[in-house]
């Protein structure tokens, strides 16, 4: 009884392990939309199915900073701040922390991505915040 048990949990673990970290895909893009505003979008890809997790507007992007591992440890959000995860990587060795504002949401997103898409997202945020400047809260 006990073995079963114990086997039943390590199988639940292991499923959950996968579904969560293993299984799942994360696209990260810029577009603009069907109104000409531009976005960062973060997608989810698992077997055939695929969903929109984020869509913000480059105007509201405040930041894009890179982290190491240990730094991403010692990072603490500010106060009032909701924090998403779309890392596929378990410990990944760095991870870019985009930080937004907007009317209704502070909040920092952690994606892992490269040095040319984190270069080319700060480039679009920086002129989308000065093409569209947010509103006056």
């Amino acid at each position: 009884g006990v073995v079963g048990m114990v086997c039943l949990l390590l199988i639940v673990a292991a499923i959950y392990v996968y579904n969560r970290y293993m299984g799942m895909k994360y696209y990260y893009d810029v577009m603009i939309d069907s109104s000409d505003t531009p976005l960062f979008i973060v997608r989810s890809a698992m077997g055939k199915r695929e969903s929109t997790l984020c869509r913000v507007e480059l105007s509201s992007i405040v930041s894009v900073k890179r982290f190491t591992a240990d730094e991403l440890k010692n990072h603490k959000a500010p106060d009032g701040y909701v924090r998403y995860f779309y890392n596929p990587t378990l410990s990944p060795e760095s991870v870019c922390i985009v930080t937004t504002v907007t009317r209704f949401e502070r909040a920092e997103i952690t994606i892992e991505a490269n040095d040319d898409f984190i270069n080319i997202l700060s480039a679009y945020a920086r002129e989308a915040r000065e093409a569209f400047p947010a509103d006056e809260e």
